[in-house]
């Protein structure tokens, strides 16, 4: 099924530059040339600065996106326990919350090596 790119980059002065569907791909637009002040966004949260990170995304596409897809899995997190009063374990979450942060969870543990 065709979704809508997720991941928003925008230049160090905040101008859109592309949208993606995979934070590795931001990565990598972000990499190729962006200065330092680009963003990636993502349901209208910065997920990650370029500069403000341990690594530039020049100096490594997988780093970037493991930090953002965490930062995806983090905000999930907190938007569930904001809804429901709830933190994420269990049963707890909503239903339709429930499947993205598996599969956010499941692309994380890939690229972090876990799974």
């Amino acid at each position: 099924m065709a979704g809508s790119p997720s991941f928003k980059v925008f230049d160090e002065f905040g101008t859109y530059v592309a949208s993606t569907k995979d934070a590795t791909l931001a990565a990598v637009l972000i990499g190729a040339g962006l200065s330092e002040g680009a963003v990636v966004k993502r349901d209208g949260r910065i997920i990650w600065r370029e500069g403000a990170e341990k690594y530039a995304a020049a100096e490594s596409a997988d780093y970037a996106a493991s930090v953002m897809n965490s930062r995806v899995l983090d905000n999930l997190r907190e938007r569930n326990r904001r809804l429901t009063g709830q933190t994420v374990s269990g049963d707890t979450r909503p239903q339709w919350l429930w499947g993205a942060i598996e599969l956010q969870e499941s692309l994380h543990d890939r690229e972090v090596g876990k799974g």
